[in-house]
């Protein structure tokens, strides 16, 4: 059973794992905003009874964000639960999910008051949105970096190689197969790092509450055209 914890005033998150073959898993993050007249939720889990009712005690779910091309899974489930929801998709996921109810695209602009959304680009095989929190100062990513602390046995064998993540915060490797074009890619990060935001939430690891900034300037060192990565 996940449950529903306060990560900072406004912001929330309910942890469960990822299964993605040969025996490994992933931490995965549900991160619940508060915003104007309720909630949003980006990167919905599997949800019951429990987990849904705590939810429900936070205000009427306003939106249901999908930040990129493969964290759906439970977009449908989420949007039954909650049919008064808006549901926003990442760039190009309502092609993907025919079968799936979508009232707008995600992109560059103002979910809420409280909300800001920025499409990263050059990664359209990933189409991945990353969404500022203003009240909290809080950077919400998905898949852009990750930050996986404690994986052991065949997990951490296969995440060392997939990706140098492992204990701070980091790209995935397989990001560089999905970024066609990584000037622009660094470009979008330089916009984020712009950002007046002093905590960085991902749905893969720790979230980083001190040194944010400079966690994710160093992270994300490939996509902004840096031969190796900096010292944090």
């Amino acid at each position: 059973m996940s449950e529903l914890v306060e990560i900072a005033p406004g912001v929330y998150e309910s942890m469960t794992k990822v299964g993605i073959g040969l025996g490994v898993s992933l931490p995965l993050r549900m991160t619940v905003l508060a915003c104007e007249g309720g909630v949003a939720i980006v990167s919905p889990i599997e949800m019951d009874d429990a987990l849904g009712n705590a939810v429900d005690a936070l205000g009427p779910v306003r939106y249901i964000l999908a930040p990129n091309l493969l964290h759906h899974m439970y977009v449908a489930q989420a949007a039954e639960r909650y049919p008064d929801a808006k549901v926003l998709g990442a760039p190009g996921l309502a092609a993907k999910r025919g079968d799936l109810r979508f009232d707008g695209e995600l992109g560059d602009g103002e979910v809420t008051p409280e909300i800001e959304s920025h499409f990263v680009r050059g990664a359209d095989k990933l189409a991945e949105v990353v969404f500022f929190h203003r009240p909290s100062k809080t950077l919400v990513v998905t898949d852009l970096v990750f930050n996986i602390h404690g994986a052991k046995g065949m997990s951490g064998l296969v995440l060392s190689m997939m990706s140098r993540a492992l204990g701070r915060v980091e790209q995935s490797r397989l990001l560089r197969w999905m970024t066609k074009d990584r000037a622009a890619a660094g470009k979008s990060v330089d916009t984020l790092l712009s950002l007046p935001f002093e905590r960085l939430v991902m749905a893969h690891g720790n979230v980083v509450e001190q040194g944010a900034r400079a966690e994710l300037s160093a992270g994300t060192w490939w996509m902004r055209g840096e031969s190796r990565r900096p010292a944090a």
